[in-house]
């Protein structure tokens, strides 16, 4: 008589655990990150080159971000202001035209930008660990380079946890938020 509950209570266990798993669409993840404002704080990690962790702050306002350095110390302070293809770079009263990397997303300061551009538009799902949805973008440019984004999201809120930004399987950037609250 045991037995049988050996067998049936995991059964049952896993699909009542099932059922319980929210399912997520593409267009729930494409509306939630819609032109909404908001404000983060995260960490953006350069793997190229030389390696070097940015503390940022970013705050989104009619489709303008405004992304503003915390440390290293040495450049803390200098803001970003991003509105589509354009940047405007300053520092205390100076300000200056700045141009973005070809490959938008490339950089720390216009990194989590083009990611919430990029979740407005969201593959399927790759797969990801409990709680978590992973998303992977790729494309290739006209060069061949080859271009591969990774995002994190929570599966619960949707908001992103981390991400990461690779140029021909080499990993280039890592993100991870430490704070957003939309407004």
């Amino acid at each position: 008589m045991k037995l049988w509950k050996v067998f049936v209570i995991p059964v049952l266990l896993l699909g009542l655990w099932g059922c319980k798993q929210p399912k997520v669409t593409p267009e729930q993840i494409a509306e939630h990150y819609t032109e909404r404002p908001f404000s983060a704080e995260y960490t953006v990690t350069t793997h190229s080159g030389f390696y070097t962790e940015y503390r940022l702050v970013c705050t989104r306002q009619d489709g303008v971000s405004t992304v503003t350095i915390l440390q290293p110390e040495s450049v803390a302070g200098i803001s970003a202001v991003l509105q589509g293809n354009s940047a405007q770079l300053q520092y205390e009263e100076l300000s200056l035209d700045a141009l973005l990397p070809e490959v938008p997303g490339y950089a720390p300061m216009d990194m989590l930008q083009q990611l919430l551009i990029d979740l407005q538009n969201p593959p399927e799902f790759s797969g990801g660990e409990q709680g978590h949805l992973t998303l992977e973008y790729r494309s290739t440019e006209s060069d061949g380079t080859e271009l591969l984004k990774l995002v994190m999201l929570d599966e619960t809120t949707l908001d992103v946890q981390c991400a990461e930004c690779y140029l021909d399987g080499s990993l280039i950037l890592s993100l991870k938020m430490e704070a957003i609250q939309w407004r």
